[in-house]
């Protein structure tokens, strides 16, 4: 099924299609606390981790839209860090 959801963290590679476990944290747009950002077809979104449902014991999230501008360009600076981290250091 080729349902792009995607999620990040800062350190791995990034991914489509559900190839590896990826997440990436960036700060929302919204309410600037650090979230996994996801995205969704052309949409983009946070998501907030509150706790877990005291009676079924799942997890609870909320969410925040992001703009598609915002969610690239801190992709990008993101994506862009991680590379300058993953250069081999140069021995003299």
């Amino acid at each position: 099924m080729v349902f792009l959801r995607l999620f990040w963290l800062t350190g791995h590679t990034l991914g489509f299609n559900g190839g590896e476990k990826n997440k990436m944290r960036i700060i929302c747009e919204v309410c600037k606390q650090e979230a996994y950002i996801q995205k969704l077809g052309n949409y983009y979104r946070c998501r907030h981790y509150v706790g877990k449902d005291s009676k079924t014991g799942k997890a609870k999230f909320y969410y925040h839209q992001q703009s598609k501008d915002y969610a690239e360009t801190q992709i990008a600076i993101i994506k862009k860090q991680e590379n300058i981290k993953q250069q081999p250091i140069e021995q003299s």
